[in-house]
């Protein structure tokens, strides 16, 4: 299943395509996932393709993989409070989540709603 997860952050307008690089290499590395950066074709007559600020395209390989994907993205959270990141599937169904919902006292719910996002298809 592919989903795509789209960061934005209101602090880290100049620096937000660094931290979705550095975290698709770790998503790739720690997590049961293939995590590339979102391109799209650039009109006709240039070269290359253009990155899409901010995006990730995740293939997850396990069932495994939920807990894996919420651990790098909860680090994530503690070093910055103001990301906020989006899933969306291919159903068109999207889970938002931000540091608000990955405190201490949310985290089993948190990997819940991320554990059955996941898992249904």
């Amino acid at each position: 299943m592919d989903v795509i997860l789209n960061i934005s952050s209101d602090a880290l307008d100049d620096d937000l395509q660094s931290l979705t690089s550095v975290l698709c290499t770790t998503l790739s590395r720690e997590a049961d996932v293939t995590a590339t950066l979102a391109e799209e074709s650039v009109s006709d007559g240039t070269r290359g393709v253009e990155i899409t600020l901010g995006t990730i395209i995740l293939t997850f390989l396990s069932s495994g993989s939920a807990i894996a994907l919420f651990n790098v993205l909860r680090s994530y959270f503690d070093r910055d409070s103001s990301l906020e990141m989006e899933l969306d599937r291919e159903d068109g169904r999207r889970l938002r989540i931000n540091a608000q919902n990955v405190r201490p006292t949310q985290m089993n719910q948190a990997l819940e709603q991320i554990s059955t996002f996941l898992g249904d298809s």
